[in-house]
């Protein structure tokens, strides 16, 4: 499910090149797919993910502070094709992704000045993503010159959610744990289907050489969509859940994800995770990089009939690292 390799996109070229290593961000705190109920606070920052191939970024037009409750940031995430990519191909944008904005308000109680007490951090966010599609598409009943197009897609998702940190619930049963960092959110939206169906590979041939009995052929690879299995406008909704522990003076947090998924035609999912992450030293808001593993499709809802496919087939070790501009 996760590719081993990891690849970095360099923002002002048109190319993209691959190292032995990767990482992520739009909060470090993510999963494979890129999904969180964490909501970074202002911060420009850039993102790597290595399973979902993505290259993402947080621009904060506005600085926060006690007086300022509320704030916008800019948030933007190209996926690339199979890890390396194109930024335009043939005077054509080649990304997929989304963009779009979250305004976060502050709901926190700080404590007065010379007070060794952290502050109860609350917040709250709303946002919109436009998502951007850029595909291609095998229709098998048209000519052969005409079997093989590019498609492209827009959707859109709103999103909202609240989070806290240093949060002590209290219940008998979890209070031992003490301070905890806590996110829930969810999005709602329509676009295409791409992101849950499989993509075929295509092969043209465009040369043969035959010597005696023997052949050797060059052509031409693609992934492609079948176009009676696209569909260009189903609803879906993410429900996300976080919950986080820090310790070693706050520059480690283990945290457990949770996503809830559906999708128009489809049976629900739970894809959960855990994780470790390096905090910031002196910001225990701000994940540096990340280990988790992540299971998709916990219950097997959506395995095709006749196949097998155990948890830890769509199991997946994703690494993830920011880098604050």
């Amino acid at each position: 499910m996760c590719k081993s390799k990891i690849f970095i996109f360099l923002i002002f070229g048109l190319t993209a090149v691959s190292l032995n290593l990767s990482y992520a961000q739009i909060s470090v705190i993510q999963d494979g797919d890129g999904e969180t109920s964490i909501q970074i606070l202002t911060i420009n920052q850039i993102v790597f993910n290595a399973a979902d191939e993505a290259i993402s970024f947080t621009i904060s037009p506005s600085i926060f502070s006690n007086q300022n409750r509320g704030y916008w940031l800019i948030q933007s995430t190209a996926n690339a094709n199979k890890g390396s990519s194109s930024i335009f191909n043939k005077g054509e944008f080649n990304y997929s992704g989304k963009a779009g904005f979250n305004y976060v308000y502050d709901h926190s109680n700080y404590p007065g000045p010379g007070s060794t007490t952290s502050p109860n951090l609350k917040y709250s966010f709303i946002g919109l993503d436009i998502i951007y599609s850029r595909h291609s598409v095998l229709d098998t009943v048209q000519v052969f010159k005409d079997q093989l197009t590019d498609d492209t897609n827009l959707g859109v998702q709103l999103k909202f959610g609240y989070n806290w940190q240093n949060r002590i619930i209290d219940l008998p049963v979890l209070r031992w744990l003490g301070e905890l960092s806590i996110g829930l959110s969810g999005s709602v939206g329509a676009k295409d289907n791409t992101g849950i169906i499989d993509a075929v590979e295509v092969t043209t041939i465009d040369t043969t050489w035959v010597n005696g009995t023997k052949s050797r052929s060059i052509g031409s690879t693609k992934d492609v969509y079948l176009l009676h299995e696209l569909d260009d406008n189903i609803t879906f909704s993410r429900w996300n859940f976080d919950i986080g522990k820090r310790f070693f003076n706050q520059r480690l947090l283990l945290n457990l994800h949770g996503t809830f998924a559906t999708d128009e035609g489809k049976s629900v999912v739970f894809n959960p995770a855990i994780g470790l992450f390096l905090l910031e030293d002196g910001a225990p808001l701000e994940a540096v990089v990340g280990l988790q593993l992540q299971y998709k499709d916990w219950s097997g809802n959506r395995i095709e009939p006749g196949t097998t496919s155990t948890r830890w087939d769509r199991s997946a070790i994703v690494l993830t690292a920011g880098f604050p501009f």
